[in-house]
């Protein structure tokens, strides 16, 4: 298994970079965890929307509270990352997610 400084160090030599500084590395570090976050936060918005395509069938009448839904996915990759998280794992960690308008939860004390 290869350390962040390692894959960080690895990725500026396959740009030329061979002798990079701390700096170069903990910025090349970053780069890669955004990059990271960014495909992750696209992958589960993207089964979020494909899990609502059905919607959209032309004998069907999409809510305004679905279509505002839907958008909001849309907009998800315009987060701020630093809001984002990934834990040891790699694994995304974000707790923003729209609510589905369709997911009624119940209340136990209600």
């Amino acid at each position: 298994m290869y350390t962040s400084n390692e894959i960080a160090t690895n990725w500026l030599s396959q740009t030329g970079n061979d002798s990079p500084t701390q700096e170069e590395i903990t910025s090349a570090r970053t780069q890669l965890d955004n990059m990271r976050k960014l495909t992750l936060l696209r992958s589960r918005r993207d089964q979020l929307i494909k899990d609502t395509d059905w919607w959209t069938v032309s004998d069907r009448t999409i809510t305004e509270a679905e279509l505002a839904y839907r958008q909001s996915l849309r907009d998800i990759t315009d987060v701020d990352l630093s809001n984002v998280d990934l834990n040891e794992q790699g694994d995304l960690i974000f707790d923003n997610w729209p609510t589905n308008p369709n997911i009624v939860v119940d209340d136990p004390f209600a």
